[in-house]
């Protein structure tokens, strides 16, 4: 199960620049760019969810995504759509709540803890990424 998500962002570089940029920062996270032309890339993260990877990883890595690029006078906006998929933290959510139907009702506290780690992640992506790339 996935969840889609957007963000855009207005930079000052040509549209050429961004698209070599973009590519550039997919190839080096282990992306596949499944097409590309000079005002979309489309992406797919070879990592599967059920792969142990490092935190920094975790907040940064999506499922699969598209990039729309769009020339507006001196500007190029950047528009990302991405999807996350969620079974991984449905699976944990389900322990935690059998576990707590057994041990006690406390353990439900963790749940909120995952839900907070996950609403992370996506701010994380939504909120840092373009600009991550673009700086690279």
């Amino acid at each position: 199960m996935k969840l889609k998500f957007k963000a855009h962002q207005l930079v000052d570089l040509p549209i050429g620049t961004v698209s070599e940029k973009t590519v550039g920062y997919l190839k080096e996270k282990d992306y596949n760019i499944i097409k590309q032309s000079a005002a979309a890339i489309l992406f797919d993260g070879q990592l599967t969810s059920w792969k142990l990877v490092s935190n920094f990883t975790y907040y940064s890595k999506m499922d699969e995504g598209r990039f729309d690029l769009t020339e507006q006078s001196d500007q190029t906006e950047v528009c990302l759509t991405y999807s996350l998929s969620i079974t991984f933290e449905l699976i944990q959510l389900l322990l935690i709540i059998f576990a707590s139907i057994y041990m006690g009702y406390e353990l439900l506290f963790l749940a909120v803890i995952f839900i907070l780690n996950f609403i992370f992640k996506v701010l994380n992506i939504r909120n840092n990424l373009i600009g991550n790339i673009l700086s690279a």
